[in-house]
């Protein structure tokens, strides 16, 4: 933190801690959140993974599968 010129009113100092205060906080929930992001991130990247897995396992076990055509009724 940088230390306020000498001066500044009692009103001003107390001004400049709360505003100090909040940027701490604010970086530190702004931090918070990319690290939740970051473990959300990887969550969807290990699910596509599995689907993927999956949906090649599927295609072994079931071979190709040709068009289906619908016919409209």
């Amino acid at each position: 933190m940088l230390l306020p010129p000498s001066t500044l009113t009692p009103m001003e100092r107390q001004l400049l801690q709360q505003i100090q205060a909040l940027s701490q906080s604010l970086l530190a929930r702004a931090s918070e959140q990319d690290l939740k992001i970051a473990a959300l991130e990887a969550e969807v990247r290990a699910r596509d993974q599995a689907i993927e897995t999956l949906t090649d396992t599927l295609g072994r076990l079931l071979g190709p599968l040709g068009q289906v055509e619908f016919s409209p009724r």
